[in-house]
C-alpha cells in the first residue's frame, strides 16, 4: 500500500491535522481521509504525535514520528510499537506534503 497526504497546524499547540489518501482508497472510489494528531511539539511538524485517522465508519490510532532531515522530513507510523508506514515529506508554506508505503 502506498499513499500521499498533508498534515497542518491544528488550532491548539501540539496538535495536526490531516487529509489523506492511498491506493486503495482511489480503486474503491472512496474520497480521501481525516485525521487529527495531538500530544506533539508546540512548534513546527518536527516531534512524536498520538494520531487518528479517519475514512468513513473506520478509524485507527498510530503513533506517528516527524523526523527532520535536512530541509525534508522523515515520517513513521507505529501500530502497537511496530513499524507499519514509513514515509518523506517536504514542507510548503504551513503545509507538509508527504508521500508514504506500508512496510
Amino acid at each position: 500500500m502506498f499513499g500521499t497526504g498533508i498534515y497542518r497546524r491544528g488550532n491548539q499547540p501540539g496538535t495536526l491535522t490531516a487529509e489523506w489518501l492511498d491506493d486503495r482508497m482511489v480503486a474503491a472510489g472512496t474520497k480521501a481521509g481525516t485525521g487529527f494528531a495531538k500530544n506533539g511539539p508546540a512548534n513546527g511538524f518536527v516531534g512524536d504525535y498520538d494520531i487518528t485517522y479517519v475514512s468513513g465508519e473506520q478509524h485507527v490510532d498510530l503513533k506517528l514520528t516527524i523526523r527532520a532531515e535536512g530541509p525534508n522530513f522523515r515520517l513513521a507510523w507505529y501500530k502497537n510499537d511496530t513499524l507499519i508506514d514509513q514515509g518523506i515529506a517536504f514542507q510548503s508554506g504551513d503545509i507538509l506534503i508527504l508521500s508514504y508505503q506500508s512496510i
